[in-house]
């Protein structure tokens, strides 16, 4: 893993399945790489943590120095703000501007142009179509875990 400060941003974080694969990947980071700082980023904790992992309000991360991580299209409205991320990792579970008949090409586009976002794929249909779309993702991982991640990062 080449950063040194890592987050990970999830607006509500609830008792679902990828939340909880966020937090061991978090906890993961913070016991295999003691020396880099990571936390999770949060404007809701809807879920028990069964891993310990330092969660800071959502207001934080715009003044966090580092990467992150993010998973929606809120987190990536909301990254496009913070002046201080050098790298945001937009995890794409899904294609997101299915279902956004009203938003235009061009928002998209703004936003995924970005220089400092880059795109991690959840399988080969959603890396082909962002490809396509809008600019090569850096890698694919299924299932978000430490060792697919840290291969890509």
């Amino acid at each position: 893993m080449k950063t040194n400060r890592l987050g990970i941003i999830s607006i509500k974080l609830q008792n679902q399945p990828f939340d909880h694969s966020s937090t061991k990947l978090l906890k993961e980071i913070i016991d295999k790489h003691p020396d880099k700082e990571a936390c999770l980023f949060s404007s809701c904790v809807d879920m028990i943590i069964p891993n310990t992992v330092p969660v800071l309000h959502l207001l934080h991360a715009k003044f966090f120095v580092g990467d992150v991580i993010i998973t929606d299209m809120v987190s990536a409205l909301l990254c496009k703000t913070f002046p201080a991320l050098q790298n945001i990792f937009f995890y794409a579970q899904n294609i997101p501007w299915l279902g956004q008949e009203n938003t235009k090409h061009k928002q998209w586009s703004d936003l995924f142009g970005l220089p400092n976002i880059n795109i991690i794929a959840k399988n080969q249909s959603i890396y082909d179509i962002f490809s396509i779309c809008y600019k090569q993702p850096i890698g694919i991982s299924e299932n978000m875990t430490y060792e697919e991640i840290s291969r890509i990062i």
